[in-house]
């Protein structure tokens, strides 16, 4: 997977960087391969070995002056500091958030992404932050956090953290425990760990670094995916510090999903969406299986029938959007979902109205899926025949927007060729369509005994 096929960083991007395990080289990679020119400046200290990875350095003691010394920013990496520390020869000295304004206005103008190493982490794969860290200014567009993986099973420590008795009160560990995945997800989600002083409105972007060290990398995805809904996107990543070069194992990005309950359901001789299962409509029991999951958006189309099936959504977290022109077939709800999901939104998973008995691991299925290979159509299958959940990446949404009639997005896919997750359950392959097949869903059972339908 490349980094830049991702569209995660942007040209006038102003970005701060906080963690540890890693960090100065991902900063490294990614400029050298986004960017022609770019400037990289810090509110800690960088090592006099980071600055020997730069292209340029300048040095100055008064950003009022910048604007003759940044006219001279030459292609590759410029690298702006205060110089040698006094009082630590082999650290460079950086700025106060406050200072680098003229830096952040400079790049601005000249379209430059500027990166700002804001933590300092001395080498340890974990850090946790003291009172006055990080030091990230407040006009940053982006803070990536970054974490080393090579931590865990390690005892928790000055050897494997830096500040350990810090990250011992976050996680509510003793020092010289093991340190574990779900200690790792506290201190990432804390808002005095990983999420400390991120500015309103910045984008938050974690990196789960050095995965090339964890042989059960099953571990990590779960970690992600129980991350997401604190960040706006989880790379899996692991870097080549001699070359410089990020390897993305899985990306865990902007991912919307969408429940199609727009039709007439004539055959059915009611409302479909208020049919009942299990106690419950068909429409609610949906969208309360999808409120833990970590989506970024959840849409619900309506059409007929809309206003008794938005009284039933009454209390749950979702979107409501009318398709004024359902009658003309599930592709115009499509084209309702692409034009009200997020502009930034990297794939849509839609479900159908007529499968509330869906399992929502079919749902984190698709999910890891997209992560692990970036696909841009995921289907379920089963005897050959595509079933939902389905994915559909942002590739494919221009595309979306010309379909007509009621195929949907099965229209495309023989110009996006679907990856497949095969469904052996018969059970979960049902939709109901009629009176009939609704006996027929309550009179199945799913063949795995330990199902639950709320899941």
């Amino acid at each position: 997977m490349e980094l830049a096929s991702l569209d995660i960083f942007k040209q006038p991007d102003q970005v701060a960087w906080v963690g540890s395990g890693g960090k100065s080289t991902l900063i490294f990679s990614i400029l050298n391969e986004l960017y022609p020119r770019s400037i990289l400046t810090t509110t800690t200290h960088l090592t006099v070995a980071q600055a020997e990875n730069v292209h340029q350095h300048i040095v100055f003691d008064n950003p009022v002056k910048l604007s003759q010394s940044l006219a001279k920013v030459k292609d590759g990496i410029t690298l702006i500091s205060a110089g040698i520390d006094p009082l630590e020869p082999q650290k460079i000295a950086g700025f106060t958030p406050e200072d680098l304004k003229p830096i952040s206005s400079f790049c601005l103008s000249n379209a430059l992404p500027l990166f700002i190493e804001a933590d300092g982490s001395r080498n340890k794969p974990i850090k946790s932050p003291a009172d006055h860290e990080p030091q990230i200014p407040s006009f940053v567009t982006k803070v990536c956090v970054v974490v080393g993986l090579s931590g865990l099973g390690k005892p928790l420590s000055e050897e494997f953290i830096h500040r350990p008795q810090l990250f011992a009160k976050l996680t509510n560990k003793k020092l010289g425990e093991e340190i574990s995945v779900e200690d790792l997800f506290r201190y990432l989600c804390s808002p005095e760990g990983g999420l400390k002083d991120i500015p309103k409105g910045a984008a938050r972007i974690l990196f789960l670094n050095q995965a090339d060290l964890i042989v059960n990398k099953q571990f990590i995805y779960d970690l992600a995916l129980h991350c997401k809904p604190f960040y706006d996107r989880v790379l899996v990543t692991s870097c080549d510090t001699k070359k410089q070069k990020v390897s993305i194992l899985a990306h865990f990005g902007k991912i919307a999903c969408v429940i199609l309950a727009a039709g007439e359901a004539k055959r059915f001789n009611m409302p479909k969406q208020l049919a009942i299962w299990q106690g419950k409509t068909f429409i609610r029991t949906i969208v309360e299986k999808m409120q833990p999951i970590p989506m970024d958006q959840l849409i619900v189309i309506t059409g007929a029938h809309a206003d008794r099936v938005e009284c039933e959504l009454r209390g749950l977290k979702c979107k409501v959007v009318r398709n004024e022109d359902w009658r003309s077939g599930q592709a115009s709800s499509v084209k309702k979902a692409i034009q009200n999901v997020n502009p930034e939104t990297d794939a849509i998973i839609f479900l159908l109205v007529d499968q509330p008995q869906f399992n929502v691991d079919m749902v984190k299925n698709i999910l890891q899926e997209h992560a692990l290979k970036d696909a841009d159509i995921i289907t379920h299958e089963f005897n050959g025949m595509a079933r939902h959940p389905v994915l559909f990446s942002k590739n494919t949404f221009p595309n979306m927007l010309e379909l007509d009639g009621d195929a949907g997005g099965r229209q495309l896919f023989k110009q996006f060729l679907p990856l497949k997750i095969k469904i052996d359950d018969p059970f979960f392959a049902l939709d109901v369509d009629t009176q009939e097949d609704l006996q027929e869903l309550d009179n199945k059972r799913p063949s795995d005994p330990n199902f639950n339908p709320e899941n």
